[in-house]
């Protein structure tokens, strides 16, 4: 890659962003084009393309130091997902980021013992919540699930739109810079992580959102069948209870 950067002039870089990790004996070192860097409450944080000054913005609203104590997985990948989860709701339900150019996927990798880790088999789910003057909830999920997978280093993300009169389930293979994969992959519905992103409608009209992230064990109450082309959630109640404490906090009611 960086041969293929050196390649061209200098003045060749202006329509050009990109950001690129090496690892040599272990340490990582960074190489950059176009990239400008933005500081998110005391972390530095580079983007580049189209659409950066918005996307900051998005993230900037969910975002959390991390806690010292806990360097578990969930915890490290734990900001990137809700960004991601954020950027995709963003898109699906307000159409904000599309016209921006910011992409329709995105991929998400950690640097740990002396090597990268891309993040495999996660699901997107989407709701909408409104909020009434007495402080009560009404949450429903909203009709659209992304499931992202690698099959080697294809990423492969599928798209289920089901709340269209003719259900939708679109498929795209993303490979490598330089590589090809002919082979049609196809996503199954099972998941290491859950990522829910739910957008808030306030009583006094203004919008918020929030994500929660669920492991497979702590998200036992959602089912999903696919039948027929069509795919089908079906939520536990005490799955609703469980995400909506994380969202709302403890004592929130949702209404019947």
């Amino acid at each position: 890659m960086l041969a293929f950067l050196h390649s061209f002039e200098k003045a060749d870089y202006s329509d050009l962003a990109c950001i690129i990790y090496t690892v040599h004996d272990k340490f990582l070192k960074r190489y950059q084009v176009n990239a400008p860097e933005y500081e998110l409450d005391g972390l530095m944080v580079q983007t580049g393309g189209t659409g950066q000054g918005h996307f900051i913005d998005v993230i900037s609203h969910i975002y959390k130091p991390p806690h010292e104590n806990d360097r578990s997985e969930k915890a490290v990948i734990a900001p990137g997902l809700s960004y991601i989860a954020s950027a995709f709701g963003e898109q699906i339900m307000t159409g904000c980021g599309v016209d921006d150019g910011w992409g329709g996927a995105f991929e998400l990798a950690f640097f740990a013992n002396g090597k990268f880790k891309k993040i495999d088999d996660v699901l997107y789910v989407f709701w909408t919540a409104e909020q009434d003057e007495k402080g009560e909830f009404t949450l429903r999920n909203y009709p659209y699930l992304v499931k992202t997978n690698y099959f080697g280093d294809t990423f492969t993300v599928m798209v289920n739109d089901f709340g269209i009169e003719k259900p939708q389930t679109r498929i795209y293979n993303i490979c490598p810079l330089g590589k090809t994969d002919q082979t049609k992959h196809t996503p199954d519905l099972t998941f290491s992580y859950l990522i829910n992103y739910i957008l808030i409608e306030k009583a006094d009209g203004k919008r918020e959102s929030c994500t929660t992230i669920m492991t497979r064990k702590s998200a036992e109450g959602l089912t999903i069948e696919r039948k027929d082309g069509a795919t089908r959630l079906e939520f536990s109640g005490d799955f609703i209870q469980e995400l909506c404490e994380a969202a709302f906090g403890p004592g929130i009611f949702l209404k019947k």
